[in-house]
């Protein structure tokens, strides 16, 4: 099967254009660099955590320097109580 460039008018993935991925990638960036938080992030821009990590790791890796976030304020285990339920 012959491979499909990629132009404006071909698609990426699940009906994504190039220029569609450009404004995701750019409206990540700018969100990132203004939140506290990966879930702040994902409140901007209605991405999945998962989703951010990946755009966030592709920039990184193309040497965009996004700041370090703090951790998401997230449910944290109490490791006690599950040494307990072990038991």
């Amino acid at each position: 099967m012959a491979r499909q460039k990629n132009t404006a008018a071909s698609v990426n993935g699940i009906g994504r254009t190039d220029a569609d991925l450009q404004l995701r990638y750019q409206q990540v960036v700018k969100a990132w660099q203004n939140a506290e938080t990966i879930d702040d992030i994902c409140a901007a821009t209605g991405l999945t955590k998962n989703q951010v990590r990946g755009i966030a790791q592709g920039c990184r890796k193309n040497g965009i320097d996004l700041k370090d976030l703090k951790r998401s304020r997230s449910k944290r285990i109490d490791w006690d109580a599950v040494r307990l339920a072990a038991e």
